[in-house]
C-alpha cells in the first residue's frame, strides 16, 4: 500500500469531459484530457457513452461515488457467489486493497470492476446471456465471453448476449449516429488512442514482445496459441473455470492490456484459492507489490497471466455453501 500511486480519477475525468463535450454538440472522439505523458480521448463504442452519461450529469463527488460503490459492491458480490459466508467476503475485499489493478481501477474511476461483475454474475447465477452482452457493447473486449458461451454450448445464452450487444449498438447508432459512424467506420483499429504499444503499462503479449524487440510476426501466432490453448480448457470446464480462464485469456490477447484491466484475473485467483494455494498467494504478492515497474522488460504481470492460464485446474471443488465448516 506504501507504494500506491493515487491517480486523481483521472479516467472518470476523461469519461465525463468527452460525454459532456459530445452533450454540448461537439464530437465524442474529439476531446482530449491533458495527462501526465499526453493526451487522452474517449476509446470506448458510443454504447459505453450513453451508460456513462449520468455519471457526466452528476456532480462530481456524486458520480464518484455511484462508480465506486458499484465498483465494490459488484467486487462483493462475485466474492459472495464463491465464499457464501461474510467473513471471507469482508476479508477479501480488504486483502484486495492492496492489489494493484483492484485497487488502479478505483483510482483511475475506472468501469473494469462493473463489467466483471456484470458477466460474473451473469455467467455464474443469471445464466441469462444479457449482460454479458450489454458489457460487450459498453466495451470490445468482453465480446470474447460471447464465444466462451458458444465453445461452453450454452447456445441459448450466446444468442442473447450477442443479440443484446447488436441491441446496445443499434440503440447507440440512433442516438449518436455521426459517433458511431466514427467509431465503427475507422477508430476501433487505432489502438494507439488507448496507449502506446510497449510502455510498461500494456501487459498484454503484444505489449510483451515490443519491449522484447520481437519480429511482429511473433504476436499473432502466440495470440492463436493463447485462444487455442484456452478453447481446449474451456471445453469441458465449469462455470468459475470458463470465467477465470476467458478473464486470463482476454488479457493476454488484447491489443493493449492497463495494469487495471487484470482485474479480469481475479476469478483465476479465487479459482486457485481452493486447490493450488501457493500458487494464487504468489500472484497477489506480485499483483499488491508492483514488481511489474521494477524491470518493465521482463513483463512480470505478462508472465502472472500465462501462469494462471495455465496453473487453474480443469474442475476446481465446488464453492463452500453457507452451512459447511471453513
Amino acid at each position: 500500500m506504501l507504494s500506491a500511486h493515487w491517480h486523481g480519477w483521472f479516467d472518470l475525468h476523461v469519461y465525463r469531459g468527452a460525454i459532456r463535450h459530445w452533450l454540448d454538440g461537439g464530437d465524442l472522439y474529439s476531446y482530449r484530457q491533458p495527462g501526465p505523458m499526453r493526451d487522452y480521448g474517449f476509446t470506448y463504442p458510443p454504447f459505453a457513452a450513453l451508460l456513462l452519461a449520468p455519471l457526466a450529469l452528476l456532480p462530481f463527488p456524486a458520480a464518484l461515488a455511484v462508480l465506486a460503490a458499484a465498483s465494490v459492491a459488484g467486487t462483493a458480490a462475485l466474492l459472495w457467489v464463491r465464499f457464501r459466508r461474510a467473513l471471507p467476503v469482508l476479508t477479501g475485499l480488504v486483502l484486495l486493497a492492496a492489489v494493484e489493478p483492484w485497487r488502479d481501477t478505483l483510482s483511475f474511476g475506472q468501469i473494469n470492476l462493473v463489467l466483471l461483475a456484470l458477466v460474473g454474475l451473469d455467467l455464474l447465477v443469471l445464466r441469462s446471456g444479457a449482460l454479458v452482452g450489454v458489457a460487450a457493447a459498453a466495451k470490445l473486449t468482453p465480446a470474447l465471453f460471447i464465444a466462451y458461451l458458444i465453445i461452453a454450448r450454452r447456445y441459448r445464452e450466446a444468442a442473447v448476449a450477442a443479440g443484446a450487444a447488436l441491441a446496445a449498438t443499434g440503440l447507440a447508432w440512433l442516438v449518436a449516429p455521426g459517433a458511431s459512424r466514427r467509431y465503427w467506420g475507422g477508430l476501433i483499429w487505432h489502438v494507439s488512442r488507448v496507449g502506446e504499444v510497449g510502455e510498461p503499462s500494456d501487459q498484454s503479449l503484444a505489449g510483451a514482445l515490443h519491449r522484447l524487440h520481437a519480429p511482429e510476426a511473433v504476436w499473432p501466432l502466440l495470440a492463436l496459441a493463447v485462444v487455442l490453448y484456452w478453447t481446449i480448457r474451456v471445453q469441458s470446464s465449469d462455470d468459475w473455470t470458463g470465467l477465470a480462464l476467458t478473464g486470463v485469456a482476454m488479457c493476454l490477447i488484447s491489443p493493449f492490456a492497463w495494469v487495471h484491466h487484470l482485474v479480469w484475473e481475479l476469478p483465476a485467483v479465487l479459482v486457485l484459492l481452493d486447490r493450488r494455494r501457493w500458487i494464487a498467494v504468489a500472484v497477489l504478492a506480485v499483483l499488491a507489490l508492483r514488481l511489474v515497474w521494477l524491470v518493465p522488460a521482463l513483463s512480470l504481470l505478462t508472465l502472472v497471466g500465462v501462469l494462471l492460464l495455465a496453473a487453474v485446474p480443469r474442475e476446481p471443488h465446488p464453492p463452500r455453501t453457507a452451512d459447511e465448516p471453513a
